[in-house]
Parts: C-alpha cells; structure tokens; sequence
C-alpha cells in the first residue's frame, strides 16, 4: 500500500513539473529563453508557430504607450526574412476587451512584440520551457 502511494505522488508530482506555466509579461526576465504557447500569422503565409523558442534581450518603452519586448528567434534560419507590424489578439474569445498585441519580424532573426502597460500583469504568448 505504501508503495501504492508513493508511485502516485511521484506520478502527480512528475506530471505537474513537466507541464509549462504560462507567464504574466511582467515575468519575462533578460536573457532567458521562452516558448511561444501559440501560433502567431504574419503577414501572407508565414508565421511563428507554437513551441518556437525565442531570447529575450530588449525590453523597452517606445515613444507611443506601449512596451517593446525585443526577441531573438532561435530557431530562425533566414536572417533576411522580415514582417510588417501585425495585431494579434491572445484572447480572441474575451469579448469585454481586445487585448490585442503588435507582432513584427525584424532582419536579423529579431521579433518585436508590443503591448499597451495596462496588460503588463496579463498572461504573455509565452511560457517557461
């Protein structure tokens, strides 16, 4: 019986360690890697797909009220491929409030993403790895 037990503590424990959080933008740290936790469209056909990992290296604020999130894509293989600015909406299903955010690809492997400080506390499209 005891043995009983401690196979299922081990398996709970085992199963929530290996799930990803999901992280609140004001988390995201300089320097650590991340997961996209959902796919992204861009502009025609490309986009960044879910599960891609990305460096963050920049956060800033720019001359409009917004964050700047400045990513290295890791899993890029074309340094010249770039995007427009593009909205995506997180929560397409909220319907109080659109908390869309500014996706674009920049040269060099780079991904800017904005969003308004007031979601700074909201759930980020990315998570631990």
């Amino acid at each position: 019986m005891k043995s009983l037990i401690l196979a299922l503590v081990s398996s709970t424990v085992l199963t929530h360690t290996a799930q990803s959080e999901v992280l609140i933008w004001r988390d995201l740290e300089l320097g650590s890697k991340y997961i996209l936790n959902t796919e992204i469209p861009l502009d025609g056909a490309d986009s960044l797909v879910k599960d891609g990992a990305f460096l963050l290296e920049d956060v800033f604020s720019g001359y409009a009220p917004v964050m700047h999130f400045a990513f290295k894509d890791l899993l890029c293989t074309n340094n010249q491929m770039t995007s427009e600015l593009m909205l995506f909406n997180p929560e397409p299903d909220n319907q109080s409030e659109d908390k869309s955010i500014g996706v674009q690809r920049l040269e060099n492997c780079y991904l800017e993403v904005m969003i308004e400080p007031k979601y700074y506390y909201d759930n980020s499209v990315f998570e631990s790895p």
